[in-house]
């Protein structure tokens, strides 16, 4: 089952969204906000560059772990937005327990790891959604432990030893719901791989997995179960959220219509399996006419699928 993904109309998730397939198939039709309208890009035009915060996340941000090399949509983005900008894009190091932080002392302009929208997040900042995701939690199938545990509920023990990843939303909800368990923070690794392995190793008997990669992640470690089973979990994971980047409250942004670029880029989504829905600021469904785009979805050498080689699975 495929990620689902809400792009809103007539906010800076439009604008983001659509600018980036803009530039890649250069056509520009959004405007960059004129000086003095957005002071964030502002400081972006004096500086020459355009700062992206970073955390490990699939399928948003990956990193090749025999390079270091930072792949998928989130690095796609930002790079065509500094492009429609004008000035280079930088990517910069961060970790899931201090990225608000680093938005909020100007480390960077845009937080680019796939944030979990959280009641505690929107408080300081406005996160621009691209698709939503939610927990599943994986077992290994011989632990004779948790043999006989098949529910959410039953995980809410203190026999039971959980990984959780330091600063994460996840971790933020397992805590919260999970609290009588025994839980043990571990830092996020290259290509994000780090609590997944707690629980292929015996570290810990359960941990939790994005929905979006339940899939992936059965498919390279058959050894692994979900609870509760996939099927079920990716029709109703726990936590389900939009996820995106995060800007800090106040900085005013273009509001732009619905360009053909946006079109295009709704139709590139559809190509890969993804259920796409157009809301409105009502949260209220669109139509996007189909006529306008064409038959053929032109060629906008971009990989919006996210991996440029071996894919990596995320805990």
């Amino acid at each position: 089952m495929a990620s689902k993904f809400l792009l809103r109309s007539g906010r800076l998730a439009a604008a983001v969204m659509a600018s980036a397939v803009a530039v890649s198939a250069g056509a520009a039709d959004i405007a960059v906000p004129a000086e003095g309208e957005s002071p964030a890009v502002d400081r972006i035009r004096a500086a020459g560059e355009f700062r992206g915060g970073t955390a490990i996340g699939a399928p948003g941000l990956l990193q090749d772990p025999a390079t270091g090399e930072l792949i998928g949509p989130a690095m796609i983005i930002g790079a065509a937005i500094a492009k429609h900008i004008g000035v280079e894009f930088v990517p910069v190091e961060s970790n899931w327990d201090v990225i608000i932080a680093g938005l909020q002392s100007n480390r960077y302009e845009v937080a680019i790891a796939p944030l979990l929208t959280t009641p505690k997040r929107l408080k300081v900042v406005d996160i621009i959604p691209y698709y939503n995701d939610g927990l599943c939690y994986a077992v290994r199938k011989d632990n004779e432990k948790m043999a006989d545990i098949t529910t959410k509920e039953q995980l809410n023990d203190p026999n039971v030893n959980w990984s959780t990843v330091t600063g994460s939303a996840a971790e933020e909800w397992i805590r919260k719901h999970f609290g009588n368990a025994n839980l043990r923070s571990v830092q996020p690794a290259a290509g994000a791989g780090a609590a997944i392995q707690e629980v292929v190793s015996g570290r810990a008997d359960v941990v939790s997995q994005n929905s979006s990669q339940v899939q992936v992640t059965l498919a390279r470690l058959p050894e692994l179960r979900f609870i509760p089973p996939k099927d079920e979990c990716l029709k109703n994971p726990d936590s389900q959220v939009p996820v995106g980047m995060a800007v800090l409250k106040g900085d005013p942004v273009l509001e732009p219509g619905v360009p053909e670029s946006f079109k295009v880029l709704v139709k590139e989504l559809q190509s890969l399996g993804l259920s796409v829905e157009v809301l409105n600021p009502e949260e209220q469904r669109m139509e996007i006419e189909d006529a306008a785009v064409g038959s053929e979805v032109p060629e906008l050498d971009i990989n919006l699928s996210g991996f440029e080689g071996e894919e990596v699975v995320r805990a």
